[in-house]
């Protein structure tokens, strides 16, 4: 049905990064609209925005223009009654499918539907995502600092991936609350990946071998002559160059 544009108003949006508002305009005078909005009767001559809001400020902005010519707007209108939560999971929905939400509005989204009693691996599904990506996206919600957060509006939506985003929110103070101080080190300066190549390995050898001192000298001349017998030859056995062989006892017993 039709509405008249400006008894259509927003309340709240999961997604807080619009783009492109000027763009999707000028489709819209050329072709029409194409995607109803989504919205709840309030009270008469007024409508809540639900979905669409990237939609409604393309229209706004068209009313701007020509007002004469931009009156009115197509809309769903969602049944009197409907839960809280089939509105939000409605409005992350179609935010998700037009993949132009951050990690962490998804996240909040999320959190905000398991406050009204909407099980995270129920929710997943309905609103086009795994269980996974949901948990996770929650958990960066729930972990980044309102700073850290602020940080990253300032920056291009991939400056960091998910698994970044992730080891972000792990940042943690010493009773287990995010952070906000190392947070916003992190993301001014993020830790590099360790450099390529043997480093690793190197790392686990030497760790490796001071655990293998550390038994020889400090263990085996604790044991029983038996018993210090197998401890030597498991030492030795892992000394072992060459490709890792399975473990066998019968090998001690030589």
């Amino acid at each position: 049905m039709k509405i008249p544009i400006e008894q259509i108003h927003v309340v709240k949006n999961a997604r807080e990064l619009f783009q492109g508002i000027e763009q999707l305009a000028a489709s819209i005078a050329a072709l029409g609209q194409l995607t109803p909005l989504i919205v709840r009767e309030v009270a008469k001559g007024r409508y809540d925005l639900i979905a669409g809001e990237r939609r409604l400020r393309a229209l706004q902005h068209l009313v701007s223009l020509d007002p004469a010519a931009w009156t009115h707007a197509e809309a769903t209108v969602l049944p009197v009654g409907t839960s809280a939560a089939h509105e939000l999971s409605v409005q992350l929905a179609e935010n998700v499918a037009r993949k132009e939400m951050r990690i962490w509005e998804i996240g909040s989204a999320v959190l905000d539907l398991k406050k009204l009693g909407q099980p995270i691996a129920l929710v997943a599904p309905r609103v086009g995502l795994n269980p996974s990506a949901a948990k996770r996206a929650a958990f960066i919600a729930e972990g980044l600092t309102p700073a850290a957060i602020a940080l990253l509006k300032t920056l291009p939506p991939d400056a960091f991936s998910p698994s970044k985003l992730l080891e972000l929110a792990r940042i943690r103070d010493e009773i287990g609350l995010p952070d906000p101080e190392r947070q916003l080190q992190w993301l001014r300066k993020p830790p590099g990946k360790p450099p390529r190549g043997t480093y690793d390995r190197a790392l686990e050898r030497r760790v490796a071998s001071a655990k293998l001192m550390a038994l020889e000298t400090d263990l085996v001349p604790t044991l029983h002559p038996q018993e210090r017998r197998v401890a030597t030859a498991m030492i030795d056995y892992m000394r072992r160059g060459g490709k890792v062989r399975p473990f066998k006892w019968e090998d001690f017993d030589k």
